[in-house]
């Protein structure tokens, strides 16, 4: 079952961020909603909006930026997280990203109210691909999901808007691999304890400094053993 969702007549999910904890808190209180008016339901919604976390949290790639109102608040990354490519090559984004786009996109769903979020792109379908990959990350490293539950709202998606990854060459890609096989990598990380946000062993600044080719473009493949 999907958390953060309002799922019962009267009963509404409560959003506390532990900031020591570093992580949401969901708490639930039983309680008459005074109004609707802050939902977006999928009929409201444009046909090609998708819901991610019912009543909270909606995606849509679209060809402009969507109206404001307020009954949503709309947010995106297309300006403020980039992937910095060796080639052809255009993701998915590497950790630090995930990680920053985890703890804005908890921060939102915080401080929102009863408003929904509409996460939106207007980019191409390199950067819808990225995008998609953020937010099932985000279900997977926030709310504990497994890759085939990340996926299930996003594969509402037509197939043919997210373009697949590839690798980092100009030659023809004859391999790629699509946002489920990495979300999928990110889980299998997660399971085995190679990557947790939510303990404070993830160190942002410095996976950011090596990661950059200046100085090495070094990541841990075998904590202690092995780096590439």
């Amino acid at each position: 079952e999907m958390p953060f969702c309002f799922n019962k007549k009267f009963e509404k999910s409560v959003l506390v961020c532990d900031e020591t904890a570093g992580f949401l808190q969901i708490h639930h209180r039983f309680d008459v909603p005074a109004s609707n008016s802050g939902r977006i339901s999928m009929n409201q919604a444009a046909s090609d909006t998708i819901s991610v976390i019912e009543n909270q949290l909606y995606f849509v790639i679209s060809k402009s930026i969507p109206s404001q109102s307020p009954q949503q608040i709309s947010f995106t990354t297309d300006h403020d997280m980039h992937y910095y490519p060796f080639c052809d090559d255009f993701g998915p984004f590497n950790l630090v990203v995930v990680f920053r786009f985890c703890r804005k996109l908890r921060r939102l769903l915080v401080t929102r109210g009863p408003t929904p979020l509409l996460y939106y792109t207007t980019g191409d379908k390199r950067q819808a691909a990225n995008c998609a990959f953020l937010l099932a990350a985000f279900l997977i490293m926030e709310l504990g999901h497994t890759a085939e539950q990340a996926w299930r709202p996003l594969a509402q998606l037509d197939a043919s808007s997210l373009a697949a990854f590839r690798d980092a060459s100009y030659e023809p890609a004859d391999f790629t691999l699509s946002v489920l096989d990495c979300v999928g990598g990110l889980a299998k990380a997660r399971d085995s304890g190679l990557v947790n946000f939510k303990d404070g062993s993830f160190d942002a600044d410095e996976y950011e400094l090596f990661d950059d080719p200046a100085n090495g473009d070094m990541h841990v493949l075998v904590p202690g053993r092995f780096i590439a």
